[in-house]
C-alpha cells in the first residue's frame, strides 16, 4: 500500500478513476485514472491551468479553500511518473501518478491557501514548468464554494442561485474564468460592501 494526494477546489467523494474532463492537449483520452502526486504543493502544481487560475486569484486577492484527499493506493494500480511522462511530459518535476483503481481508504483535510501563486522554471526539455508558491493554513471541514461567494459578496437574494450555479459548473472552472472584467467586477462589488460597512459605523 502507498498514500498520495489529490488536490481539488471542489469537493468529492467519489473517487473512481476516470479520463479527466481537464488534460493536456496530448494527454491520454482513453485510460481512466485518478491524478495524484506525493504531497499537496506537487499536486497543485500538476492540475492544468494552475497559472491561469493563481491569475485569476492574484488579481481578485483571493486565498481560496483547497481540499486536500489523502489515498491509500495499492502498490499494482499506481503509474509512476516515468510511465506516464508520454502523455505527461512534466510528471517528472510535478510528481504525478495515475491511480487506475479505486483507492482502499480516503482522508480529507482543508486548507486556506494564502498568497496563492506560482513559481515558473524551465526543464531541461525547453518547457515551463509550474510549482505553486504560498503556505498552506489547516482549517476544519470547510465549503470552498460558500467561502468564496461571501469573499464576492453576492447579495443575500442571489447567494443561493449563485452558489448552486457554481456548484454544478465547479468552482475551478469559475476561478480559472476570471478574466479582467470580471475581476473588475468583483472588486467593485467588495469595495462597495466596504463602503456600506463604514457608513454604518
Amino acid at each position: 500500500m502507498g498514500e498520495f494526494v489529490h488536490a481539488s477546489f471542489d469537493e468529492t467523494d467519489d473517487f473512481i478513476p476516470r479520463v479527466p474532463e481537464w488534460r493536456l492537449g496530448n494527454e491520454d483520452a482513453g485510460r481512466p485514472r485518478i491524478c495524484v502526486t506525493p504531497d499537496l504543493r506537487h499536486s497543485l502544481s500538476a492540475i492544468p491551468g494552475i497559472l491561469r487560475i493563481t491569475s485569476g486569484l492574484e488579481s481578485i486577492e483571493y486565498n481560496p479553500v483547497i481540499h486536500a484527499y489523502t489515498l491509500e493506493i495499492p502498490d499494482d494500480s499506481v503509474m509512476t511518473p516515468y510511465e506516464i511522462r508520454e502523455s505527461v511530459p512534466d510528471s517528472f518535476y510535478t510528481q504525478e501518478y495515475w491511480i487506475t483503481e479505486k483507492p482502499v481508504r480516503v482522508k480529507r483535510q482543508d486548507y486556506r491557501w494564502i498568497c496563492p501563486g506560482v513559481r515558473l522554471s524551465t526543464s531541461i526539455e525547453g518547457y515551463s514548468v509550474p510549482f505553486v508558491t504560498g503556505t498552506f493554513k489547516l482549517l476544519p471541514a470547510t465549503d470552498g464554494i460558500m467561502d468564496f461567494v461571501r469573499f464576492v459578496k453576492a447579495d443575500e437574494g442571489a447567494r443561493d442561485e449563485l452558489y448552486a450555479l457554481i456548484r454544478k459548473t465547479g468552482l475551478r472552472t469559475v476561478l480559472s474564468s476570471i478574466d479582467r472584467p470580471l475581476s473588475f467586477a468583483i472588486q467593485n462589488n467588495r469595495d462597495r460592501y466596504k463602503r456600506m460597512d463604514k457608513e454604518r459605523i
